[in-house]
């Protein structure tokens, strides 16, 4: 089963992908000025459609972030 699963938390995200049975990650933590990767890069995985790093290339995860984070 082809899938994209991200677990956003308030000190950052980290997004998974599925593909043809191969797992793909990258994990963002929270800055003071943002989010910086830590880990894992999918704009390299070439068995990645370049549909789905579109998809997954969104502030939104930020701005989820910054939410959770507001509530502690």
């Amino acid at each position: 089963m082809n899938k994209i699963t991200i677990e956003i938390t308030a000190t950052g995200w980290t997004t998974t992908v599925s593909i043809n049975g191969e797992t793909f990650s990258e994990k963002f933590e929270r800055t003071f000025t943002g989010a910086k990767s830590v880990e894992g890069n999918l704009e390299g995985v070439e068995q990645i459609p370049d549909e789905v790093i579109d998809a997954i290339q969104s502030s939104a995860y930020y701005d989820c972030m910054a939410a959770l984070r507001d509530i502690e």
